[in-house]
């Protein structure tokens, strides 16, 4: 079974059948489920464990510290066991932002189009804004 933390504060993605998905809508809605799901017992840890992530999050929220903190944790080897990482944001400057950030340290997948995203899910049904 795949696991996705989704943090976006509008889209929502139609993952296939046999993922576990949950939104968090804001960044410290974002940090608590990170803390929360890794930090509970695992009977079984997942097989794969996504997370997506937006540059923008509505006002002057912004997914930076996130992506900072898990920059910083893994460069001294502290990471979360993440298969990959998507950045699906239509925000260019934000895009490269949270690349080069995170790129050095975790599989990073760019999503800044519906067709990119077909191809990611098997579908393109997503509510982009």
């Amino acid at each position: 079974m795949k696991r996705v933390l989704v943090i976006d504060d509008v889209k929502e993605f139609t993952f296939p059948a046999d993922c576990d998905v949950q939104y968090a809508r804001t960044l410290e809605d974002g940090f608590a489920q990170l803390e929360r799901i890794f930090k509970l017992p695992l009977i079984e840890a997942p097989v794969e464990f996504e997370l997506w992530l937006d540059h923008d999050l509505g006002g002057e929220d912004t997914i930076r510290p996130l992506c900072l903190s898990l920059a910083e944790m893994a460069y001294y080897d502290n990471t979360y066991p993440l298969t990959r990482i998507v950045i699906c944001s239509l925000n260019p400057v934000g895009i490269k932002w949270m690349e080069s950030t995170l790129s050095p340290y975790y599989p990073v997948t760019i999503c800044d189009n519906p067709q990119k995203l077909g191809f990611l899910l098997g579908n393109s049904v997503a509510k982009w804004y």
